[in-house]
């Protein structure tokens, strides 16, 4: 099971704007034979489809990078700011210039808490002409 949607799940529970996926972005496109993504765990952020473009990647690698520290991120590579694998700070990472690269420790979830219910509706006022009168 593709447990990438959980970063979307975290980065919506936050109100951060993201590109709707591609499979490309998932669990297909050309990637290392390694990589995450073909074990449903990694997700990209390309700066062309992420809502501010390079600003917007910014914010998501902000949003994720205390999870690539403490590990429940596997991977966290923008290299314009900077590159997190399994826990440690590493070096640019080839082709990763255009998009941020997410991808999950084995078991491991960010955590997502369930929006809150929508307030109640309010009551309806209903005006009478008989009783106005």
């Amino acid at each position: 099971m593709a447990t990438w949607p959980n970063i979307d799940d975290y980065l919506d529970s936050l109100g951060i704007p993201h590109g709707v996926p591609t499979v490309v972005q998932t669990t297909g496109g050309t990637h290392s034979a390694t990589s995450l993504h073909y074990q449903g765990r990694a997700r990209d952020y390309g700066n062309i489809d992420t809502p501010g473009g390079n600003a917007g990647c910014d914010r998501i690698y902000r949003a994720l990078e205390p999870f690539a520290a403490s590990g429940v991120l596997q991977e966290l590579f923008w290299n314009p700011i900077g590159c997190w694998q399994n826990g440690r700070r590493i070096g640019p990472v080839d082709g990763h210039w255009d998009h941020v690269h997410a991808g999950l420790a084995a078991n491991k979830l960010l955590p997502v808490e369930a929006a809150p219910p929508p307030p109640p509706p309010k009551p309806k006022v209903y005006e009478d002409p008989l009783l106005d009168g």
